[in-house]
Order: C-alpha cells, then structure tokens, then sequence
C-alpha cells in the first residue's frame, strides 16, 4: 500500500498507471506546490476506445477492503483534473478520468472538468448478462463528493454526442454519492443531443444513486438529468435533486421491440425534480419494455420557465404512446408523488401504460385537475375522469410548500399532502406523508459541496444543507 503524492501531470500519469490494490493517489493543491489544476492530454481515437481508457486512467483494480483511491492530499484544497484541449474551445473529445472495467476503484472529493466515465465497453465484450446477473465488467467502483461541469463534445471533433457527466456501463454495485454535477452542455453540431446527461447508467445492475445535486444539463434538443437504460437491473435512486434540465429522469430500454431484454426492480424515491429556469419533462419512460418499476415519495415542480427547442414543457411524463401494455410492460407502481405546476402545462401523467400487470397508480398529489392525463392512446378530460380508471385515492389543490418558487420545498403545515399517502401504495399500508419530504428534514441532494467561486452554486444548495 503506497500514497502517490503528484504535483504534475507526469507524475499523476505515472500514478494512474501503477497504482495498485490499497493505493492512494494524491494530487496536490497549491498549497502543496502543486498547480491545483492538472490537463490530460491522453487523446485516443475511436468513440469507443474514448470511454473507456483515455484520460487520467486507472490501469489497475482495486480489491476488496483494499480500492485504489484518488482524492486530494490532506488538507489541500481540492485539485481539478480536467480534459480540456489547449486553447479552451467549447469541446471535450474524451472523457477527464476513466476507469474502464476495472473494480475496487474510489474517486473521492475531486474536481472535474469534464466528465468520469466508469465504463466498461458499451457492447459487452469484457461482460455479459444471463437473466439478472452480469458476469464481467467491473464492480464495487465509487464516485462520492466530487464536483463535475462543463462536459461538452461535438461531432466535428471525434465525438457522438452521447456524453454524461457521469456515465457508468457494464457494472455491478456502482455507488455515485453525494455528487456535484452542472452545466453538461450540447450543442447543433452532436448527432445525439438527447444523450447529453449528468449521470447515465447503461447495463448497470445494482447501482446506487444518492445525495447527488444534477443542474443545467442543456442539450440542443433535449436531455436528461439521469438516464437509465438497457437491462437496468434493481438501481436504486434516492435523495437526490435534479433541477433545470431537458428532461428529468429517464428510465428506458434501448432494446426495445422483439426479443428485448426488459429493464427491471429499479426504484425512483424521494427524489426532488426542480424545472425552474429551463422546462422538459419532468419524468420520462421511453423506449422498450420496463417491469416492476417504483417511482414514489417524489416531488416534480414545474414553475414553467423558459422552453427549449423540441421539449415538451409538463410537470411529468411517463410512456411512450409507440408502446401498449402488452409489448412488455409490467408491475410499474407511481404513488406518493407530488406533481405540482403553478400554471397551465401540457403533459401531467401523460402515456402511463406502464401500470398494467400488477402496478398501480395512486396516492399522487396533483395541483391542477384539468390538465393532461392520459394512458396510452385514451385522454380523460380531468381529474375526475382519471381516478375512475387510476389514482382513485389522489388528493389536488397547492400543496402548501415551504416556498415553491425560493425553492424550499417542504411542506407547511396543513398542506393536503400530509399523512395522506400510504406506504406502498395500497389502503393497507400506513399514512405517509407524500412527496420528497416525508418528516421535512430530509437531506436532498449533495451534501458537502466542493468549494469553487467560479463555479457558483444556485441558491438552494445554502437552503438543503441549513434543512
């Protein structure tokens, strides 16, 4: 077990590729003598070879009880890696530090400028999945407490446009925690504009997402602030704030149509989805079948600001209206939401097909009665008329948050949202409080930022960490 202390990038370089298992890799701050800001210049050809191994590199995996861990020296503020090519243009060709399929990887309270991509390749030549388990790949690997921005990749200049923030593939027991991530930009010249996202998961199974803060994830066209995707298995999301995106979560499966592997067992809770400067969709389900999906205890506000190009502005939207229940669909359950937005929108539980074959939708809060619902190709006029097919136990009206548009978002007291959920969705279970905030002092989103003055945070960061 050795500390690769590293004040250059030669140095850093060389730490990345013969850290081993117990490892820890140091870079310095300034205070150090280290310039606090390191540049790859680790440039490989071809999209694929991008993801996986470009960049700061591990060459190496960890083992149990003993990962490789990068963070900052201690006591120096953290350093920044960045993949930004000389000359700062508004591009990146390849992602900041790469992990490949190696396991037992920590990177822990580090700054980047670009994006860490835990991936092992996309097609699944080092693993493979049988049922619901995965052989190969890697496994065990953690990103917690790091700040994350300005990803941006354009076609003209070796990329795809599918870029993330954070993209994770082919991986077992991933942990993405208490992350930072913003300002995840596309532009015209990407061929894939819908891919630009904070977090994806491609092929993940048991995955965690927690305490993460997602803003400003921009595409020309749209979005995600989370994407999971194609033979997602049991992932787990929670506690996090995703805010000003193109679209907010995405749950699919790529790998739609005839003989497609269905994306299934993950859960949605209490989550916070804030559209505030920039509206989409609140919630997507896109492409292929999903089964047992939980989507509860969240909050999805829309103060309907500004649109973007092709975006459909709505407080959620859940379905593709390509895909009846009957092509693969199955056990999604949604309750205990909070769908809430001040003025007209147009989608607000729009294409739900998903709830056939033992789901179910009810115990949601809506605030306006006359908006959009829909289930799959049938419109139903208003509330009335959903909850004699769904959501027979929703409750309406403004749920008297703390204050919706300062963005403190828990509950006052005699909102309509209090103890009238029920756990699990079912009149059986126990009076909860519906939304993100179950006993109001909850912790969403990040929880110890980094501390950067040119990156400022948006104002609800002070507001969580004084909840």
């Amino acid at each position: 077990m050795a500390d690769h202390v590293c004040t250059t990038v030669g140095q850093l370089n060389t730490a990345f590729a013969n850290a081993v298992a117990g490892d820890n890799i140091l870079p310095r701050g300034v205070e150090g003598g280290g310039s606090g800001y390191y540049q790859t210049t680790n440039d490989t050809t071809g999209v694929s070879e991008v993801r996986i191994n470009a960049g700061f590199h591990f060459a190496n995996s960890g083992s149990s009880g003993n990962p490789i861990t990068l963070k900052p020296y201690p006591g120096d503020t953290p350093p920044t890696l960045s993949n930004r090519p000389s000359g700062s243009p508004s591009y990146f060709r390849f992602p900041t530090i790469t992990v490949g399929a190696n396991s037992y990887i920590t990177i822990d309270g580090i700054k980047v400028d670009g994006a860490i991509y835990v991936f092992s390749d996309q097609n699944g030549g080092s693993w493979s999945i049988t049922g619901t388990t995965m052989t190969g790949g890697g496994t065990r690997n953690i990103v917690k407490n790091c700040e994350i921005w300005e990803g941006w990749e354009t076609t003209a200049n070796g990329g795809d446009g599918n870029w993330a923030g954070i993209f994770g593939c082919g991986q077992t027991f991933l942990l993405l925690q208490s992350n930072l991530i913003h300002d995840i930009n596309g532009t015209a010249n990407c061929n894939n504009m819908s891919s630009m996202t904070g977090i994806k998961l491609f092929s993940c199974i048991d995955t965690i997402t927690e305490y993460n803060t997602v803003y400003k994830v921009i595409g020309y066209s749209q979005a995600a602030c989370l994407d999971d995707k194609q033979d997602s298995i049991r992932n787990t999301h929670r506690f996090n704030w995703f805010e000003d995106v193109s679209t907010g979560p995405r749950i699919q499966n790529q790998k739609s149509g005839a003989g497609a592997s269905a994306a299934t067992g993950t859960k949605f809770y209490q989550n916070l989805i804030f559209l505030g400067n920039y509206n989409g969709r609140g919630f997507t389900h896109e492409a292929g079948p999903i089964t047992d999906y939980e989507f509860y205890n969240n909050s999805i506000v829309a103060m309907l600001g500004s649109v973007l190009p092709g975006s459909d502005d709505g407080v959620a939207y859940a379905g593709n209206d390509d895909y009846p229940a009957t092509a693969g669909y199955g056990g999604a359950k949604f309750y205990n939401n909070i769908f809430y937005g001040p003025t007209s929108s147009k989608n607000l539980a729009a294409y739900a097909q998903m709830f056939a074959s033992g789901g179910l939708c009810d115990y949601n809060h809506y605030s306006d009665t006359t908006l959009d619902f829909r289930y799959y190709l049938t419109t139903y006029a208003d509330l009335a008329a959903w909850q004699a097919v769904f959501d027979a136990n929703a409750t309406s009206g403004n749920p008297l948050f703390t204050n919706a548009s300062g963005q403190i978002l828990t509950l006052e007291a005699g909102s309509p949202c209090i103890n009238t959920g029920k756990v699990g969705g079912v009149s059986g279970g126990a009076n909860i409080t519906k939304g993100c905030y179950i006993t109001g002092s909850e912790q969403i989103g990040h929880v110890a930022p980094p501390a950067d003055p040119t990156n400022p945070l948006p104002p609800f960061i002070t507001i969580m960490r004084r909840l």
